[in-house]
């Protein structure tokens, strides 16, 4: 009776101490549960702020985007003006220029028809001393009156008409200029400048565009050096212009300091005018320092 009492008392005591385990198991697990719906609440919301970080990121993004297409498109409505206001600068330029060319064409035909007014009067003078004033040519040479006159003609023969002599220019022609300052951003048929004149005898060259009006029809020698700034990635072409038509060409290679340089002789008319252009390719540059140069003299008058 007793033994079954004591196992009955063991049984209990190690069901109660079973039961106590159970108690305890349930509360760690609970604890446990808490505590990771605790740590997944806090891991949400740090979620939910980094996709609203995120959201706000996506949302600069999107208006930086805007606004470099709108900086995209003012840059190429500035272009196009741009392009616009140059076509019409060259077109400018270039009426500008025929203007000048009128204007030097127009100036030298003044100098010329001075010239022939002022040969013109000195014939008429020569011609009023030589018969005297009032008097026909051909009565003071046959005279009735007073028989035949003595006084040698100034021509010839009296069947022909006096002719007047070619214009002509009783002091030197030539000038020389040089390049003191380098030119640069220079367009393609756009004058190289030789702003520094040391000759301008007959005071044919325009230092302002660097054009060479002809005062008479002559033979003129023409020579121009320039040289090619080291930085232009291409070539230089420097030509001789006469009245807008290419005569010679001046080379020099891209890269490196290489001076070109031409010489010509060319038969010119009274107003003609001479320069040196920029061909081919641009923006140019050509260096100073009395390193390129244009000059020209009379050879021979017509």
């Amino acid at each position: 009776m007793w033994s079954v009492t004591f196992i009955a008392f063991l049984c209990a005591s190690h069901l109660n101490g079973i039961l106590t385990e159970s108690d305890d198991l349930l509360t760690k697990f609970k604890n446990f549960e808490n505590s990771l719906f605790s740590a997944l609440e806090t891991h949400v919301q740090r979620i939910n702020k980094l996709e609203s970080i995120v959201k706000q990121q996506q949302d600069k993004l999107s208006d930086q985007e805007k606004t470099i297409i709108r900086q995209q498109q003012a840059m190429t409505e500035q272009h196009e003006l741009y392009k616009t206001l140059q076509n019409m600068y060259n077109k400018q330029a270039g009426t500008i220029k025929r203007h000048e060319n009128i204007m030097y064409s127009q100036a030298a035909r003044i100098l010329s028809l001075e010239r022939d007014t002022d040969l013109s009067s000195i014939e008429a003078r020569t011609s009023n001393t030589s018969i005297g004033p009032g008097k026909d040519w051909k009565k003071h040479k046959t005279g009735t009156d007073r028989g035949k006159d003595k006084r040698t003609s100034i021509y010839q023969d009296d069947n022909v008409v006096p002719k007047r002599s070619t214009p002509s220019i009783t002091t030197p022609v030539a000038f020389t200029a040089v390049k003191q300052a380098t030119q640069g951003a220079i367009g393609v048929n756009q004058n190289i400048i030789f702003e520094h004149v040391i000759l301008n005898d007959g005071g044919g060259f325009h230092v302002l565009h660097s054009i060479f009006i002809a005062p008479v029809a002559v033979y003129y020698l023409f020579s121009t050096s320039t040289l090619h700034s080291i930085d232009i990635p291409h070539l230089l072409h420097a030509g001789l212009m006469h009245n807008g038509n290419v005569i010679a060409i001046a080379h020099s290679h891209p890269g490196i300091f290489e001076q070109g340089a031409i010489t010509a002789v060319i038969k010119v008319a009274a107003g003609d005018e001479i320069w040196i252009s920029n061909l081919d390719h641009g923006p140019e540059s050509a260096e100073g320092g009395s390193y390129s140069s244009f000059c020209g003299v009379l050879l021979y008058q017509l």
